[in-house]
């Protein structure tokens, strides 16, 4: 049978050549070429046709499959899923709450959220454990670890580039 393939093949015939010279104990047959596919269709190059009605690579696609798995291979798919907590907060905790209480960043696994009042903040804290898990329902888990939850900012006394340490407002009211 190995006679025969190589009086069809002369560069098979030539490899066995030099392999007997060489001393070698390959087989000539066991290292032949196999048919590549094409990139385009799943058949040989030398028939280059439609790809016919089973699937095939040139088949179109959903565009999300598309950006799914371009997230996944280039290491966006975290960046992702923070954003959507920030872009979907009022989805996640419904718009009474999100129009009270919105979500300022997302920096390894902490997010902050920022209240309108203390009486909010306090109230936020209660429901932390509620909105943990509501967030990994909808976004997936180990996105958010930890809530931070801050209540409106104190308006800062010290004005200007002069101003004198000490112990703020209190010094003025006598």
């Amino acid at each position: 049978m190995a006679d025969d393939e190589q009086m069809r093949d002369p560069a098979a015939a030539a490899f066995a050549n030099l392999a007997d010279l060489a001393g070698s104990t390959v087989d000539p047959s066991w290292l032949r070429r196999t048919t590549q596919k094409s990139h385009q269709t799943d058949q040989p190059r030398r028939r280059r046709r439609w790809s016919g009605a089973g699937p095939s690579v040139r088949d179109p696609r959903p565009v999300g499959t598309i950006f799914g798995e371009l997230a996944r291979t280039q290491g966006w798919a975290g960046d992702l899923q923070r954003g959507r907590v920030l872009s979907q907060w009022s989805s996640i905790v419904g718009d009474q709450l999100a129009s009270k209480a919105q979500a300022t960043s997302l920096v390894d696994g902490e997010l902050e959220v920022r209240t309108e009042s203390t009486a909010w903040a306090t109230q936020l804290r209660s429901m932390n454990r509620v909105l943990l898990t509501r967030i990994e329902e909808l976004v997936g888990p180990g996105v958010v670890r930890r809530i931070v939850i801050k209540g409106p900012a104190a308006p800062s006394w010290k004005h200007g580039r002069r101003s004198v340490r000490g112990r703020g407002p209190r010094d003025t009211y006598g």
